[in-house]
């Protein structure tokens, strides 16, 4: 009487354990939230950001795990804000293209794609983002026109607790930056990069170089930091390594790959 008591009570704690564990798992699953739902059509000209905008609403106020998801094709988008914050962690998975508006008038900011207000946000998927970025070269007339200010400096500026999951090139600044090749006898860069700081990078790099600062010769790189950097290669076999050129700076904490500051 008492052992069948004993397993009465062991198989009713089982099964609640098991129904516990079955009712976390079913809560720990994301909502998948697609743009096609909501009325993103590929291939054309038309804008999208509505149909993202409306996919990014609702995945934002649902009460768990969501992610929006950018399925394969190519998808024409204008300028977008997604804002938080949201109810719980997010990812926006890009699966296809992105591709930007080729007219300026579009552009009320000097930016795309807007995330702002959001923890725990994730991007990924292996997807494309194309900006079309050499449709507005031609509208470039510093060369010409005696009022288009210098650009003589970049600074100020921080990417801090960021992972990386399989990133080419995670940590970079390349003022040799060839956009259109073959580029030959290139002259030194005339912006002067300074106070650029990297914390708390942490990942896989598909790269064998994962920390590449290539600065300008005739201007170099001023007070870039490297504060607790733990990345590790993608590919077990191989290890990974920095590179500085013509990079002033320091290091500091962890530093996976060996600092080169």
């Amino acid at each position: 009487m008492g052992m069948g008591l004993i397993i009465s009570s062991l198989g009713r704690s089982f099964l609640l354990f098991f129904s516990l564990v079955w009712v976390t798992e079913a809560l720990d699953q994301a909502k998948y939230f697609n743009v096609r739902n909501y009325g993103a059509v590929e291939g054309g000209e038309a804008d999208n950001s509505k149909a993202f905008l409306e996919a990014w609403k609702e995945a934002c106020q649902w009460k768990g795990r969501a992610r929006v998801v950018v399925p394969r094709g190519t998808f024409k988008l204008y300028p977008v804000i997604f804002s938080g914050p949201c109810n719980g962690p997010i990812a926006f998975l890009i699966e296809g293209t992105l591709r930007a508006s080729i007219d300026p008038s579009t552009f009320s900011t000097d930016s795309w794609i807007n995330f702002r207000y959001i923890n725990q946000l994730v991007v990924t998927g292996g997807g494309t983002l194309d900006g079309q970025g050499a449709s507005a070269w031609h509208l470039n007339n510093c060369k010409t026109n005696p009022q288009c200010q210098a650009l003589p400096i970049a600074s100020n500026f921080t990417f801090q607790d960021l992972f990386m999951d399989d990133v080419l090139n995670p940590i970079t600044i390349d003022q040799e930056y060839c956009p259109n090749p073959p580029c030959h006898q290139q002259t030194s860069s005339n912006v002067q990069i300074s106070d650029v700081t990297y914390k708390n990078i942490w990942g896989t790099s598909s790269s064998e170089v994962a920390v590449s600062l290539r600065c300008s010769k005739s201007r170099p790189c001023k007070n870039v930091v490297l504060d607790i950097i733990k990345l590790s290669p993608s590919n077990p076999r191989e290890r990974l390594s920095s590179f500085c050129f013509y990079a002033k700076g320091a290091s500091y904490g962890l530093q996976a790959p060996p600092s080169c500051l």
